[in-house]
């Protein structure tokens, strides 16, 4: 397995693109949307931005610094292992008009799916996983101080996309679960409601939880299982986007949490398997199906030999005790 990381490796090596190649891809998109640009090419992102350099470098800052920890937590050792042979492209629009030129050109350009661009015009921020890996955003209607959040939890989507360079569907509380908790790794709060604003929270809860310190997150979390009125998460890997609200959102970056800090090795173990074990039959889906259950049972128990009762247990002790490091 680490020849053929390393083999992987040495051939995207070999075909680097240039930082000239990057500044080409930007007058493209300048050209064709008439739009004035701010181009920066940070460490394991590429950006343009119709924001000034000011008002970007932030987002630029959060998005390293989640991608940094999504390093740390699975042993990834260059963004080439997660994007391929270019950096992750970063489009951020002043407003929606902005925005939807955006999409229009990298649709055109790159075509990775049919429906995308009737997937991503409604949003706000939309993450895309396959053929040029990227994500998009813009500041209205949410103000400017809120895009660093959405760039670090948008980092999260697409690296537990990305892992393996699986381009399935992963299980929408693992997706919204990583998004939050490099978010809150990132920022030690959360801003980014795309669990609920962006998918239509089911329970209604979201707005309640657009802005809170991850202290807060955990205190409500924490109350949740004292009451016991968390989903198991039996439940939970059942659910769509849409069914997500805060509650599950938040039991799904806490257990993230525990699992990470149980044991990294086991959680990439899990990852892995996951992304192996998940079904391709019929081409990527949201909905749910029951393979899609056996291949997080088979993964869970690959990873820490657990079952998610098991999980449950385990998780609702350690949150009863604090949620702290574990030794």
């Amino acid at each position: 397995m680490l020849k053929i990381r390393l083999l992987t490796i040495v051939m995207l090596a070999l075909v680097r693109v240039s930082a000239q190649d990057y500044k080409a891809e930007y007058e493209e998109i300048k050209a064709a949307t008439k739009i004035r640009l701010w181009f920066h090419e940070s460490d394991n992102f590429v950006w343009a931005s119709g924001l000034n350099a000011a008002q970007t470098r932030p987002c630029v800052r959060a998005a390293e610094k989640a991608f940094s920890i999504w390093k740390e937590v699975s042993g990834t050792a260059t963004w080439r292992e997660m994007w391929g042979r270019t950096k992750c492209l970063v489009l951020v629009g002043k407003n929606k008009s902005q925005y939807r030129k955006l999409l229009r050109w990298y649709e055109k350009k790159h075509d990775p799916y049919p429906g995308f661009i009737q997937a991503a015009t409604p949003n706000n921020y939309f993450p895309n996983q396959n053929k040029r890996v990227a994500f998009f955003m813009h500041a209205r209607p949410l103000d400017i101080k809120t895009l660093p959040y959405v760039a670090a939890h948008e980092v999260g989507h697409l690296c537990v996309w990305r892992f393996r360079w699986n381009q399935y569907f992963v299980p929408p509380w693992l997706e919204e679960g990583m998004g939050l908790y490099l978010e809150a790794r990132t920022f030690n709060r959360t801003r980014c409601y795309c669990f609920g604003g962006s998918y239509g929270d089911a329970s209604g809860s979201s707005e309640k939880l657009f802005d809170i310190a991850w202290s807060k997150w955990k205190e409500t979390v924490r109350q949740m299982v004292r009451k016991r009125s968390d989903k198991q998460m039996k439940t939970i890997l059942r659910l769509r986007h849409n069914q997500i609200g805060g509650p599950e959102a938040g039991k799904s970056w806490s257990v993230i949490d525990f699992m990470i800090k149980k044991d990294k090795k086991a959680f990439t173990r899990f990852m892995r398997q996951l992304k192996s074990y998940w079904p391709q039959k019929g081409g990527p889906s949201p909905a749910f199906t029951p393979e899609k259950q056996k291949a997080q049972e088979r993964a869970l128990k690959d990873g820490f030999d657990w079952t998610f009762d098991q999980l449950d247990a385990e998780w609702r002790a350690w949150a009863k005790k604090g949620m702290k490091k574990i030794e």
